[in-house]
């Protein structure tokens, strides 16, 4: 599993690659339509560190109300569940995603 070191990024600004809005697209109907489940969504994610960057604040939060500290985003997509992941990837920011860059090959 990829462990995601948090304390050089901040997610307010760009860091390494956006994500290709298809990208999002596909991830948002795959996990909505059941044909891919939370291990295959940490293992496309981890293509993008600032969304596992993101999978890892959100299961983090307060909000959340975890005790323990999640590290790794394939953790933390199994913490958040499908339902909260595409809530999260439908209001990711703008600076987060490249409508120009092609879909990463698998």
């Amino acid at each position: 599993m990829q462990r995601i070191d948090q304390s050089h990024l901040r997610l307010d600004q760009p860091h390494g690659a956006r994500i290709p809005r298809p990208e999002i697209e596909n991830l948002l109907l795959a996990l909505q339509g059941n044909e891919i489940d939370l291990a295959g969504f940490a293992a496309r994610a981890a293509q993008f560190p600032q969304l596992g960057a993101r999978l890892v604040q959100a299961a983090n939060s307060a909000a959340v109300g975890r005790h323990a500290e999640i590290q790794q985003p394939a953790h933390a997509a199994a913490y958040l569940g499908s339902r909260r992941i595409i809530e999260l990837l439908r209001f990711l920011p703008r600076d987060m995603i490249a409508d120009d860059e092609p879909v990463p090959a698998a």
